[in-house]
C-alpha cells in the first residue's frame, strides 16, 4: 500500500481494494461515492462489502494486526486530512477513537485487507469493519 495515502487518491485507492466490481455509477447511485454528496462507508450499509457493524466491528478492530496501519480522516472532502499518518497510540483502540469524539474516520490495514470506519452517525451506522479476503 505505501505509507500514505493522499486526500486526492482516497477514495480511488478505497473503491479499488474494496469494492473493485461495483461502478462508479452504481455507488454514485447508492450514495456511496465520495465526493459526490455521498459516504464511501455506504459500501457496508448496503452490504457491498464483507463487513463487521457495532460491537462486533470494534471488537475486530481491537483484535486486527495493526502492524503498518494507516488512519485518515475523510467527510466528503470537507473535513479531511490531506494524508494519511501512521496509525497513532491515540487511536490503537476501538474505546480509544470512541472517547477521541472521531468521526468519519478511517484505519487501513498496511495491505488494504481490513478498514475500520467510524461514521458521524452515532446511532445505528457504524462502526464498520471491513474484511477484504482478495487483499489477505
Amino acid at each position: 500500500m505505501g505509507n500514505i495515502i493522499s486526500k486526492e487518491n482516497f477514495v480511488k485507492d478505497f473503491i479499488k481494494n474494496f469494492v473493485p466490481t461495483i461502478s462508479i455509477k452504481q455507488l454514485k447511485k447508492l450514495k456511496c461515492y465520495a465526493p459526490n454528496h455521498g459516504y464511501l462507508w455506504m459500501v457496508c450499509e448496503h452490504n457491498l462489502v464483507e463487513n463487521l457493524k457495532g460491537k462486533d466491528a470494534m471488537i475486530a478492530y481491537d483484535n486486527v494486526d495493526k502492524t503498518g496501519a494507516v488512519e485518515f480522516q475523510y467527510d466528503n472532502g470537507f473535513m479531511s486530512d490531506d494524508v494519511s499518518i501512521p496509525l497513532s497510540k491515540e487511536n490503537d483502540s476501538s474505546i480509544k477513537i470512541k472517547n477521541n469524539g472521531l468521526i468519519e474516520f478511517y484505519v487501513i490495514g498496511k495491505d488494504f485487507s481490513w478498514c475500520y470506519i467510524v461514521t458521524h452517525e452515532r446511532d445505528g451506522c457504524g462502526p464498520y469493519f471491513i474484511i477484504n479476503k482478495n487483499n489477505k
